[in-house]
C-alpha cells in the first residue's frame, strides 16, 4: 500500500517510493526482530537458516 499511495498522493516517482517504502518495512522488520529476541521467540539454531532468505 506503501508504494501507491506514495506515488499517487504525495507525487513522488515510482522508483523513490519504491526505495522509501523499502526502507520503511527495513525498520519496521528491524523493530519486530528485537522485540521478539527480547521475549526469547527466537530459535539461534533455526535463525541460521532463515537469515540468508
Amino acid at each position: 500500500m506503501n508504494v501507491p499511495l506514495f506515488h499517487t498522493l504525495v507525487g513522488i516517482p515510482i522508483k523513490y517510493a519504491v526505495g522509501t517504502s523499502s526502507l520503511a518495512l527495513f525498520f519496521t522488520a528491524l523493530a519486530g526482530t528485537f522485540e521478539h529476541w527480547h521475549l526469547a521467540h527466537v530459535q539461534p539454531n533455526v535463525v541460521l537458516f532463515l537469515a540468508p532468505g
